[in-house]
């Protein structure tokens, strides 16, 4: 339905543009889930839910991002994270890898 279409971009603005929507969404099929691809910029914090306004009153919706772990938040690349980012300086890569392991100071060989 392009009014389902409609309802669903406009609720999913603050979050990135919507590119499809999953057939059983716009079906109806799966009851109270929604599934869509939306082109989102990685590069900025992402909203864990968005607030719908309802009659009944307001009704906070969770989101949930698939492949966000394959892709590098500095470049946008698939073929390595973050820490291994050809993007990134030397000073930032030892900042995260203190940061992954929880680690205070690095040793050196």
């Amino acid at each position: 339905c392009s009014s389902d279409l409609a309802f669903l971009t406009e609720l999913l603005k603050n979050v990135g543009s919507v590119v499809r929507v999953d057939q059983n969404t716009l079906l109806r099929l799966k009851g109270k889930f929604a599934q869509l691809c939306v082109n989102i910029d990685i590069t900025k914090p992402l909203p864990g839910s968005i607030t719908v306004a309802r009659v009944e009153g307001c009704l906070k919706v969770p989101l949930i991002y698939e492949g966000l772990h394959e892709v590098c938040p500095l470049c946008g690349g698939d073929s390595h994270l973050l820490q291994a980012c050809p993007k990134l300086p030397m000073a930032q890569k030892v900042e995260v890898l203190v940061e992954k392991f929880d680690a205070t100071e690095i040793g050196r060989a």
